[in-house]
């Protein structure tokens, strides 16, 4: 329980990391520091997930789709690449860009849903935990981790399509359509960065509760019980 309680113990830190970085990464004189602090928290939850992986096969799933997960994020980076160069060194339009986006849209589609496949196993494997280790936590509870990352994930995709719709609409009214768009966008901005962490706060929160019942069964165990 010992090995279990440092592994959530840790996930609590990088969950914490990642929703403190996400959040000042908008301030533009702290951005870097939040870029870094997300890809630190981002590591922290790994070396977590790598320390359960024997727990359960929930966990193993996970960490396998995350090595799935960062494969195919470098290959969209290596193609997104490779499109702007195809871009820059002929300004022409062709067939080839309209090609080059199709295959970026579909490989990031691919991802979003490895992102998400990775963290429902991820939370499965916290649920089966609890069961299998009886710890003193609502059934069900820590699955609301992976519910609030689908309801954001759903939001964004909505929020997008709007802001393309809108820029794109605007377009054809000139400058003043185009700044009154501007506002509108700054002001949908503002909206889900308050929403973003109105999530992650709420994600912290179920966490660090699972940390803490997780704390109260190694506390209940003596050490000849200690794995």
């Amino acid at each position: 329980m010992v090995k279990i309680y440092s592994a959530i113990q840790m996930m609590f830190i990088s969950v914490a990391l990642t929703a403190i970085g996400s959040v000042i990464s908008n301030i533009e004189s702290l951005s870097g520091l939040g870029s870094i602090m997300s890809i630190v928290g981002g590591i922290m939850t790994i070396a977590a997930l790598y320390r359960l992986r024997h727990e359960n096969s929930h966990f193993s799933k996970a960490i396998r789709l995350f090595w799935i997960y960062m494969g195919l994020t470098l290959l969209l980076v290596i193609l997104a690449a490779a499109m702007l160069v195809s871009i820059v060194s002929d300004e022409s339009y062709n067939s080839a860009a309209l090609v080059w986006a199709i295959a970026l849209l579909v490989m990031a589609v691919i991802v979003l849903i490895l992102a998400l496949a990775m963290q429902y196993q991820l939370y499965s494997g916290f649920e089966e935990l609890r069961a299998l280790r009886n710890l003193d936590y609502p059934p069900k509870r820590i699955m609301w981790c992976f519910y609030l990352a689908l309801i954001s994930m759903i939001v964004s995709v909505i929020s997008i399509s709007g802001i393309t719709a809108l820029v794109i609409s605007s377009a054809a009214g000139g400058d003043t359509a185009l700044t009154a768009a501007a506002h509108t966008i700054d002001m949908a901005g503002n909206i889900m960065l308050v929403f973003g962490t109105m999530m992650e706060a709420i994600h912290l929160w179920l966490i660090f509760t699972f940390m803490q019942s997780a704390k109260a069964a190694l506390e209940n165990e003596t050490p000849e019980g200690w794995s």
